[in-house]
Formats: structure tokens, C-alpha cells, sequence
């Protein structure tokens, strides 16, 4: 008898919040359009700043990429250290590498300080080596984490068991201090914060049009001196940087509670948050409950416009991954479900005004929890202190190697896949 497939829909979903919507026209300081990550963060922060926030979600907090995420809490995402180094020069990349940092810890000091039960789970990172080059590749990481003052642990195949319980991998990298949480917990917890430091919350609040100093709703609008719109995957539907932005699909999955002695087997030097060296790279870390949340992506899906739900090419593939890497270790999937990460053309986050109007501030395409967070702390530094020391980095308008008339010509998809391989591979 064959064995029931997957369930389609997020692990962590299983059951919606309680929503309050917006019902009438208010104003406020700072009015934010998104709950994810990066929303909440500047809403946190400037209501740390005294500010009166007004938080708007079209579902409900860490109801979209953020919640559907992985929860890798680390700086290291898209773009790796050794790629900074190449893109931004030595100065240039420990710049930007501690303000993805800086979101990792201000993730963590909330967290902590209000004791924020999201699953939180203190793990290294580690990168698993696929091959004789990708061993070429973390060893090089290695030495620009050491250059930069970075910990930093390589490991040859023969010591893999220091990182991982198989000897599948040609080698990995591990480094600390990283952690693991629900994101989607993370951002209901939030809120509740949030609330108590006098910020409005509404969700199942979409915003249907974005103007200077206001936002209008389904039932209502915003009147604000600062607009801040952080979105991906809904930025076309409001026209916000539609040209600028695309969405890199990648899939999820939850097995079945595996035993503790399992756990043991393939962690035997305590848990780690790991994932490959390959292009589209398949990533893995166990939960709280020793459940495996493993996921990734291929080149069929990518690229695609819309969240597939059912992709048994992909569930195939994790299979196959897993028996390949852990053949000692079944792994029963029981969740499995897509996500869209937003991403800009070279991988870098957008942040910045609107070039028309200043009063509308963006925060887009943060490929990674941390930076993220970082970028919301940014924007409100920006714009209650005048801090503008990263402003040309993530300039929204900023030129890439495909100039627009190439977009144009070649179609958006296709020239997002040649900025970003460029981007991996110089």
C-alpha cells in the first residue's frame, strides 16, 4: 500500500490569527505597507523612536514570504561573503556584512527581550561541499571570513563527522553564532509587542493605491508624513517597482518527528543549519519537535510567476537528496509548499525613496531574514537620524550590467536569471 503524499499548505499555518482590519481614514507618523520581516522591524523600531506607526498586511503577519520561509537566521544568503568582497571591494563588503549582521542580532535581542516563543534554536551555519569545486569554493570563504575577522571552521571530507553524520559531501564550512526560528510565529509574537508600544496593526488589509503621505484601503486609508511599502511579491499589484523586482520560487518541506538517536546521527556535533554549494542549492535544519525542514528549488521552477503548490518533480527531488546524502536515515515527508523570495537584478536589497516623491520610502528584494531586518532598522536610521552611508548600495534606481532596453528586448525573466548568474559567477 502506497503511502499518502505530502499535505500542500504551510507546517505552520494550521491555524489563522485573529485579524483587525482597517474601517476608516486615520493618520499617523509612519504608515508601513507589509508584516513581513522587514515591515516589522521598522515598525518596531520607530516606535522605539517615539513615532506614531500604523502597520497595514494584506493577509495577516508573516503570512507571506517571511512565514513560508526556512528561518535561517544568518547574514550569509544569496550572496556570500567572497562575492561582497569581489562586488564591493574589502572595505565595501565588511560595510554591508555587518549591517546584515546587525539584523541578525536585532532578530535575536527581540527575541530575547520580550521573550518572543517563535522556536528559537541557537545553530552554526555550515556549507556542505557537493563537489571537488565546491570544496574550492568554501575554502575560499573560509580564508575571506578569517581575513574579515569572521569565525570560521573548514573541514575535509575525512572530518565531516564534526559537522554532519555521512560522508556524502566533499568537505563543509562551519561557522556561529546563528540561530533558527519559526518565522511565522516570530511575526505573530511581534505584533503582540508591537501592540503594546502603541503601533496600530490592521491585517487583511490590503493596500490598494500608494500615495504621496497616504495609503487607501479596501475600507479606509492612511494619511502619514512617511510612507514605507515593504513588499515583494504584491509590489506589482500596487505598481511599486515592477521593472526592479522578481521572484526566485523555492519549495519547502516538513518531515514526519524522527527519533532523538536519529537527530543524533545526523548532527553528532550538535545541529547546524546547512545547505550546498550548488547554484540552485538545496538546504536543510531540524525544528524544536526533531522534525527535518529541508528545501530548495530547481531550474524548472525558478523563475516561475506563480507558487506551485503541486510540484511532484520537487518532491522527488527531495527524496532523492535525502537518500543520497543520509541513506541510514528515512525521511517521511508529511508538508511541502512554495515560496517567492523577492529579489532585485544583482541580489542586493532595494531600499531608498521614491525618486518622485520623498515621502514614499522602499524595502524590497532582501533575500534573507537578516537583511531584512537590517534594512528596516536602516530606513527608520535614514529617516529619523539622516543616516545615509548605504544609500548608493541600495539605491532602488541603481544600474546593472542588463540595461533596461536589454529587459525590453529579452523579457524580464530572462534578464533577471543573466544579472543573477553574473552576479554568483565574477
Amino acid at each position: 500500500m502506497n503511502k499518502p503524499g505530502p499535505a500542500h499548505q504551510v507546517f505552520w499555518y494550521a491555524q489563522q490569527p485573529e485579524a483587525e482590519q482597517l474601517r476608516s481614514a486615520i493618520t499617523a507618523d509612519v504608515v508601513i505597507v507589509g508584516g513581513g520581516m522587514a515591515g516589522m522591524s521598522a515598525a518596531y523600531r520607530f516606535a522605539q523612536e517615539g513615532k506614531h506607526v500604523v502597520l497595514l498586511e494584506q493577509y495577516y503577519c508573516g503570512g507571506g514570504a517571511t512565514g513560508k520561509s526556512s528561518g535561517f537566521i544568518t547574514a550569509d544568503s544569496e550572496v556570500n561573503l567572497t562575492h561582497m568582497i569581489d562586488l564591493y571591494g574589502k572595505t565595501g563588503a565588511h560595510r554591508i556584512w555587518e549591517l546584515g549582521n546587525s539584523g541578525t542580532e536585532l532578530i535575536r535581542t527581540i527575541v530575547k527581550e520580550h521573550g518572543l516563543e517563535c522556536e528559537y534554536q541557537e545553530q552554526d551555519t555550515s556549507v556542505l561541499a557537493n563537489s571537488a569545486a565546491g570544496f574550492k569554493e568554501i575554502s575560499q570563504e573560509h580564508a575571506s571570513r578569517l581575513e574579515m575577522g569572521y569565525e570560521s571552521n573548514l573541514y575535509t571530507k575525512q572530518q565531516l563527522h564534526a559537522v554532519v553524520g555521512t560522508d556524502q559531501y566533499y568537505g563543509a564550512l562551519r561557522y556561529g553564532p546563528t540561530f533558527g526560528i519559526n518565522a511565522f510565529a516570530y511575526c505573530q509574537a511581534l505584533k503582540q509587542v508591537l501592540k503594546k508600544m502603541g503601533v496600530l496593526v490592521y491585517e487583511e488589509t490590503p493596500a490598494l493605491t500608494i500615495e504621496p503621505r497616504r495609503v487607501n484601503t479596501t475600507h479606509g486609508s492612511v494619511a502619514a508624513e512617511h510612507v514605507i511599502v515593504c513588499t515583494d511579491q504584491y509590489a506589482p499589484k500596487i505598481n511599486v517597482l515592477k521593472d526592479d523586482v522578481f521572484h526566485a520560487q523555492t519549495f519547502l518541506t516538513m518531515s514526519a518527528p524522527l527519533t532523538p538517536e536519529q537527530i543524533a546521527q545526523i548532527y553528532p556535533a550538535g545541529r547546524v543549519m546547512a545547505w550546498d554549494t550548488d547554484m540552485i542549492y538545496t538546504y536543510f535544519r531540524s525544528t524544536p519537535q526533531n522534525r527535518i525542514l529541508l528545501g530548495g528549488a530547481n531550474l524548472l521552477y525558478t523563475y516561475d510567476t506563480k507558487e506551485k503548490f503541486h510540484a511532484p518533480s520537487m518532491l522527488k527531488k527531495f527524496q532523492n537528496y535525502w537518500h543520497s546524502k543520509f541513506p541510514h536515515i528515512p525521511l517521511q515527508i508529511e508538508y511541502m509548499w512554495p515560496g517567492l523570495i523577492g529579489i532585485s537584478k544583482d541580489m542586493i536589497p532595494l531600499a531608498g525613496h521614491d525618486k518622485n516623491h520623498k515621502s514614499i520610502y522602499y524595502i524590497s528584494a532582501c533575500s534573507g531574514l537578516p537583511w531584512a531586518a537590517a534594512i528596516g532598522n536602516y530606513c527608520v536610521e535614514h529617516i529619523v537620524h539622516g543616516r545615509r552611508d548605504f544609500d548608493t548600495y541600495f539605491n532602488p534606481y541603481r544600474s546593472y550590467i542588463m540595461r533596461p532596453w536589454m529587459q525590453a528586448l529579452l523579457g524580464k525573466r530572462l534578464t533577471f536569471a543573466i544579472n543573477n548568474a553574473f552576479t554568483l559567477l565574477r
